[in-house]
């Protein structure tokens, strides 16, 4: 079997909250966002991949909040529901913040990745995990995009 299921990942991000300009931003630096399942076994057993990606933060306001929520895949008849995917904040250097250390499936609705982030100059930079849920034999061979949304809240 060659390619069975590759799995790609794009970046939405959107911001909430008062005094919204260029000093609040989340960059995200993908390393590598894609898996390709290529074996039955890595069909059925799920994927990880440290160190996917990482988003640093910089927020004007003295605190905010970042939350993360996905969508169907696109890309064959046959979406992959966002919960297949899941992320998870592994480390951070830079502003005090607080975040959810677990591993979190995604789904439509915000579910929170960082609270309590506190504004310096350098900002926050989280690292994340990215998981790939194990699939079944319901999904055809393709290329599956997800769109995973970052926003952020400034209470």
């Amino acid at each position: 079997m060659k390619a069975f299921v590759t799995c790609s990942f794009f970046l939405l991000i959107v911001f909430a909250g008062n005094g919204q300009d260029k000093s609040n931003k989340i960059t995200v630096t993908e390393s590598n966002c894609s898996f390709n399942i290529s074996t039955i076994a890595n069909l059925l057993a799920g994927q990880s991949t440290a160190n996917a990606f990482s988003f640093q933060v910089l927020s004007k306001a003295n605190s905010y909040h970042v939350y993360v929520k996905g969508a169907n895949s696109t890309g064959t008849t046959t979406p992959i529901p966002p919960n297949k995917l899941g992320v998870q904040v592994t480390s951070r250097t830079g502003a005090a913040a607080t975040y959810n250390s677990s591993k979190i499936l995604l789904s439509t609705v915000d579910q929170a990745l960082v609270t309590n982030g506190s504004s310096t100059s350098t900002g926050a930079t989280f690292s994340c995990t990215l998981f790939l849920e194990p699939l079944d034999f319901s999904y055809v061979p393709g290329v599956y995009n997800f769109v995973v949304t970052f926003t952020m809240t400034q209470p």
